[in-house]
């Protein structure tokens, strides 16, 4: 769907899938004039999360094409409007998934816009002039400055990037669930989020999965596929809690005993609030319990396709594409590199 909205005057260049084969090829399109409420940043990198993947796809059947994916942004100011307080050209900065909310629901006055009924994701949304939002597959990005963090100096602008998606959505909920400061707290993970620098138990078999029933206080479900949840259940103690951030593009069977016999409970969230994320992603230690270092993302490029890899040596093979040469960061859409320059695309050994 073509922008029509008059200010949108800025010519962008970025990547963008068409249809539901996936693929992503170079795309121009339009971007608005820097407004009152808004900063413009040039965009260093943006981290391929699996929703970019579930939009590529249409595997919610809602997308919009073309779309230009592209939730987890990081650069630096070019522009400043004269309402956005806090920003000056040349901060480091990162945009996750909110474009726009209403600002004056109870959610959005408690810091929790994330759950505003009018929210408006950064690609794949309605922004409230009435244009479809592009996302960080891009050269800029125009932003409200309301849904905009500073990244503090101490954090690589490319490790950051996988924060504002992928690490706030499972750092949101340790925290609700008062895991962050409580030692002797157990906690599981089904899917990719792997935070095993203090790993103690991997289950690959029914053997090890009934040695470790009833041990987990909190089991994080960041699984993006149909999966049966029956067997996790079991690994919670009483009283304890499945926490669903993953979104599969079909129901996931949900049965009863496991819940009514162990008292246990299931909960899900969506990414974090703006004032939540900044204080993720500052200087702050509360900001690093998701080690960025070891940040692993099973998403990659495979020629021009997105696609789900099976281990953490996926390959990239277009230019502007990278990934940690162990797997570790992420896999990220490097837009430009640092210093000003085009990227070149190769493997980065940072």
């Amino acid at each position: 769907m073509a922008q029509t909205t008059p200010n949108h005057t800025q010519t962008v260049s970025g990547w963008a899938a068409h249809d539901s084969s996936g693929k992503i090829t170079p795309y121009i399109f339009k971007r608005r004039e820097n407004g009152v409420n808004d900063v413009t940043i040039k965009i260093l990198y943006c981290g391929i999360c699996h929703t970019d993947l579930h939009y590529a796809k249409n595997e919610w059947g809602i997308t919009m094409y073309p779309v230009v994916p592209g939730h987890e942004i990081t650069g630096v100011i070019t522009k400043v409007g004269s309402n956005a307080k806090g920003f000056k050209e040349g901060d480091r900065v990162g945009v996750g998934c909110l474009a726009s909310t209403c600002l004056e629901c109870e959610f959005c006055q408690s810091s929790q816009e994330n759950y505003c009924d009018q929210l408006q994701f950064v690609y794949n949304g309605i922004f409230w002039d009435g244009s479809i939002t592009y996302g960080g597959y891009s050269k800029i990005f125009v932003a409200d400055y309301r849904y905009v963090v500073h990244i503090p100096e101490n954090l690589p602008m490319d490790a950051t990037a996988p924060l504002l998606c992928g690490g706030i959505t499972v750092f949101s909920p340790l925290k609700d669930n008062k895991m962050v400061e409580s030692p002797g707290k157990r906690i599981g993970g089904d899917g990719p989020w792997r935070p095993w620098t203090h790993c103690s138990q991997i289950c690959t078999n029914a053997k090890q999965m009934q040695r470790c029933r009833r041990t987990l206080d909190l089991i994080l479900d960041t699984v993006s596929a149909k999966h049966s949840v029956g067997p996790i259940l079991e690994l919670l103690k009483v009283n304890g809690t499945l926490h669903i951030v993953g979104a599969p593009d079909q129901p996931m069977e949900l049965p009863s005993f496991p819940l009514i016999f162990g008292k246990r409970a299931v909960t899900g969230s969506i990414i974090g609030g703006i004032q939540e994320t900044q204080d993720y992603a500052g200087p702050t230690p509360v900001g690093h319990l998701v080690n960025t270092a070891n940040w692993v993302c099973q998403e990659a490029i495979d020629g021009a396709r997105l696609r789900c890899g099976s281990g953490t040596e996926t390959l990239v093979t277009i230019g502007g594409y990278r990934r940690y040469s162990d797997g570790g960061g992420g896999l990220i859409f490097c837009s430009n590199n640092e210093d000003g320059a085009e990227d070149e695309g190769d493997d980065y050994k940072g």
